[in-house]
């Protein structure tokens, strides 16, 4: 008696074999930028290697494509050859994936908690003074402070002159144009002097009904100048902001850095600085650029951003875009822990 003998598995047609590696070649194409990606948001030490790769990190979180695309070219490959050994390289593309998300989903989560009275903070890059003051005006009024980087005299007298001044009486100045720097509160401040960084950085004391809160307004250097310009500017932001960290602090700006910036890392981890986005699963910012290059699919990436000392939270945060200037402005609720 013969044993049966398994089914032979039909010869692959050069169609298949055609396609399979065309699939399989566009999900290498897809999977090498990914890893890249990878590699520059997880070891911030490789970013410093050269300003190529700090601004190649801008990017990293566009990983997420890559690896869905990957993922689903070799599933498709695999079944237009129906050979398993193929399906297996789907695994180090889901891994790929899943690791990128851990840094992704966690910003969808809201973390509620127990606070205080809430104060509402606009921030926004007026892009050396030419951003819609009619619309700004419209779109932050409200806030009780409000923090606009890249400012010029010229816009200061143009917010004067629509009654922006006197409905925020409480002003400090830093510079002007592409390193002027402007703190409006509708509450009583005390100006605490600005730190040694390219384009000032002040710190102000507001006095809010549920107690003092520090508000500081940041625009470190962009890394398009260069590596060590933008490390060393970063680094004596953090400075700046380290001695505040035990008190309750806001700090509000373009900070020309994303989540997994080299620059951006420490402030979120070794000093305990969380994002408003973060804390309320607003979700992934993207602020630049709405204008200009780049701007055809919205803006890309999130470089302006609200931080908040341990000792806050944020209940609210909102993106909103006037015309003529290449930067979404944000408007957060922070408030005191209770």
């Amino acid at each position: 008696m013969r044993l049966a003998q398994g089914v032979p598995k039909r010869p692959l047609s050069c169609g298949r074999l055609f396609l399979s590696t065309l699939l399989l070649l566009g999900a290498l194409a897809a999977a090498i930028p990914a890893s890249g990606a990878l590699l520059l948001g997880w070891l911030p030490a490789l970013q410093l290697r050269s300003t190529r790769f700090v601004q190649a990190a801008s990017f990293v979180h566009f990983g997420l494509a890559g690896w869905t695309t990957a993922l689903v070219l070799v599933v498709l490959a695999a079944l237009v050859v129906r050979r398993g050994l193929v399906a297996l390289l789907s695994i180090p593309l889901a891994l790929g994936l899943a690791w990128q998300l851990t840094w992704i989903a966690p910003l969808y989560l809201p973390n509620p908690a127990d606070h205080a009275t809430p104060m509402s903070v606009a921030v926004m890059n007026i892009e050396v003074g030419g951003g819609d003051l009619d619309q700004l005006i419209a779109h932050v009024g409200t806030a009780d402070v409000v923090v606009l980087i890249e400012i010029d005299d010229g816009a200061r007298e143009g917010l004067r002159q629509r009654g922006f001044s006197a409905a925020y009486p409480h002003q400090i100045h830093a510079g002007q144009g592409v390193g002027g720097t402007s703190l409006y509160s509708r509450l009583p401040m005390d100006d605490l002097g600005s730190g040694d960084t390219a384009f000032g950085s002040p710190l102000a004391r507001v006095h809010h009904s549920s107690g003092p809160i520090l508000v500081m307004g940041v625009h470190p250097v962009n890394p398009m100048g260069g590596r060590d310009p933008w490390l060393t500017d970063a680094a004596n932001l953090r400075a700046h902001i380290r001695p505040h960290l035990g008190e309750n602090l806001v700090v509000a700006g373009d900070f020309n850095a994303i989540d997994r910036h080299a620059t951006m890392r420490p402030l979120l981890t070794t000093d305990g600085l969380r994002s408003t986005a973060d804390l309320t699963g607003a979700g992934l910012p993207r602020t630049w650029p709405t204008a200009g290059t780049g701007s055809r699919f919205g803006p890309l990436i999130g470089i302006d951003h609200v931080l908040v000392s341990p000792s806050m939270t944020a209940v609210n945060h909102q993106q909103f875009q006037i015309e003529n200037t290449d930067h979404a402005g944000l408007w957060v609720e922070v408030a005191r822990r209770a």
